[in-house]
């Protein structure tokens, strides 16, 4: 069903809104020597690691080259937003010990969540923000932004700029005289089905030259393009590490040639203008300044806008950014096959377009980084969650356990309290 919804795509492709030239949105250069420097003992080699990532992640601009992207507008801060469900007093099944607990209690100290976000029908609902968390301030996504590139990837075919079928080494510039990449069609490398197997060595070099674990970064495309490189890769269905996999920047690579763009020109046009983000966001870059596919940082309420304009876009009669056939395919009724990589999640969940299509009756999907950062879209009950945290484990059973129980309990109260 999904593959006959992307079909179509190519045959009747809408026409979608874009920023228009006198929004666009204002797109500076960074380098590490002009951001303020953490204590000594969080270093280039470390930042990333759980017990560093809280205090680390939201001075990215320290560790690697980036790029801010200010939208058009932004105001900031819209003011505080009434609170209309008390986090205090809403319980929920803790999967921990089967014990009822507090969304507060949930958020604190079983997710170790750093900032949360809740909409009901484009309105804040509910906030928590660990103390000394800025709430405007972009905080990492890491794996969590491959859907965002699936959101950028659909918009470029629905306009015409790439073709669905067409071979990812005839995507980019030359053509790349690698035999794998000819045979990989652009399709499959945007809902998910090709997924290599790297040894140790490769991984270890594309984290190198990504900028990920020194000051020595290179020219990732470079990289990407050597024939070797997937010669001998094998397929895999192991679930994606917090940094991703380098087919994500395969993807970043071919969105961005589509259009002869930078990446976060893309996501100016496309997302952070149309939806009215109202905080700067930021890019990491490789030493030649190609956005990474795990360098987004958003803001907790641009997140949440996030879901919010994929909300808005789902609803009837709304055609917006957002191709309908990818909603259609997102929103499509769950499966009865599990993912075992979601195992914690209602039976049926499945990755879709890098999305999690959540199983059960109900049309939700999530956006799935490590550590419980994530992004809810229930388009039943017309609710978003946007949450950033630092777990201890990047991914677990327990955690998407407790994350389901955390979603549904904002789900139902919300409808409970809003008109």
């Amino acid at each position: 069903m999904i593959r006959r919804l992307l079909m179509a795509a190519t045959i009747a492709a809408a026409p979608f809104a874009q920023g228009s030239a006198t929004e666009r949105c204002q797109i500076e250069k960074l380098t590490p020597a002009q951001e303020k420097k953490l204590g000594r003992w969080i270093q280039q080699d470390n930042w990333l690691s759980p017990g560093h990532l809280r205090a680390a992640q939201t001075h990215a601009p320290t560790f690697m080259p980036s790029i801010r992207i200010t939208p058009p507008a932004v105001s900031g801060n819209r003011g505080a937003k009434p609170a209309l469900i008390d986090l205090a007093k809403v319980e929920t099944l803790d999967p921990t010990d089967e014990q009822r607990r507090s969304l507060h209690f949930i958020l604190s100290h079983r997710i170790d969540a750093d900032a949360m976000v809740a909409m009901r029908n484009g309105k804040i609902i509910a906030e928590y923000f660990r103390d000394g968390t800025d709430p405007g301030q972009p905080r990492m996504l890491l794996s969590g932004g491959r859907p965002i590139l699936s959101l950028l990837a659909a918009v470029a075919i629905s306009q015409g700029h790439l073709a669905i079928d067409k071979a990812v080494g005839r995507a980019l510039p030359g053509g790349t005289e690698t035999p794998s990449l000819r045979k990989l069609s652009v399709r499959r490398l945007l809902d998910g089905e090709a997924h290599f197997a790297f040894n140790d060595a490769q991984l270890a070099q594309w984290r190198d030259i990504s900028g990920w674990r020194g000051s020595a970064a290179g020219n990732l495309h470079k990289w990407l393009a050597s024939p070797e490189l997937w010669e001998a890769a094998t397929a895999s269905e192991s679930p994606p590490p917090p940094l991703g996999r380098p087919e994500d920047d395969l993807l970043a690579w071919v969105v961005a040639e589509s259009q002869k763009d930078s990446l976060s020109s893309l996501l100016c046009d496309n997302l952070l203008a149309p939806m009215r983000a109202e905080h700067p966001a930021l890019w990491l870059t490789d030493g030649s300044g190609n956005e990474l596919a795990a360098g987004l940082a958003l803001a907790p309420r641009d997140l949440a806008l996030v879901g919010q304009f994929l909300l808005d876009n789902r609803l009837a009669n709304k055609r917006g950014a957002i191709p309908e056939w990818l909603m259609a395919a997102l929103s499509a009724t769950a499966t009865h096959r599990t993912d075992p990589a979601l195992s914690g999640f209602p039976g049926g969940s499945e990755l879709r377009y890098g999305f999690v299509r959540l199983g059960g009756k109900s049309r939700r999907i999530a956006l799935l980084g490590p550590y419980g950062t994530s992004l809810l879209v229930d388009f039943d009950r017309r609710t978003v969650v946007a949450l950033f945290a630092t777990h201890a484990s990047p991914a677990s059973p327990l955690l998407f356990a407790t994350l389901e129980q955390l979603w549904q309990a904002i789900a139902k109260s919300s409808t409970r309290k809003s008109p």
